[in-house]
């Protein structure tokens, strides 16, 4: 059996990090994932996912992701039944197993230590400074 799914949406809130009484780090957030088709009314559809990640996914997700930004998740669809209110409940969501980033850093945000994201906003160069180097026809295509 293959159970894998990948969706890419935004982030409806930001993740908050709880852990199990053992100590497993878990959190949950929703994706707002557009379909591409309207409403007879004009208006986009959008589904909004359930998403559970685990352990360093968990911890990642909550230092990394916020509200309002785009991703792509990977993992596979789980359901679930439990009990609120006397009734009888079924989830269905998404338990991660990666994240990637779909959207550019903000514009707020600082650079983080060690990262390899260069910030175009600092280039200083007056757009002159591309030097055409000498191949001597030695190309070797």
């Amino acid at each position: 059996m293959y159970n894998h799914i990948g969706l890419q949406g935004r982030l409806t809130a930001t993740p908050e990090l709880r852990r199990t009484q053992q100590g497993t780090a878990i959190t949950s957030f929703t994706l707002a994932s557009d379909t591409g088709r309207k409403t007879k009314a004009g208006d986009k559809i959008t589904n909004f996912i359930d998403c559970v990640a685990w352990r360093n996914q968990a911890e990642f997700a909550c230092k990394y992701l916020t509200k309002g930004r785009l991703v792509l998740v990977e993992g596979e669809i789980t359901s679930r039944t439990y009990e609120k209110d006397g009734g009888r409940r079924k989830a269905t969501e998404i338990t991660v197993s990666s994240i990637h980033f779909c959207d550019s850093k903000r514009e707020n945000t600082s650079p983080t230590p060690g990262s390899d994201f260069a910030d175009p906003g600092d280039y200083q160069g007056d757009g002159n400074d591309f030097t055409e180097l000498d191949d001597h026809g030695d190309l070797p295509f």
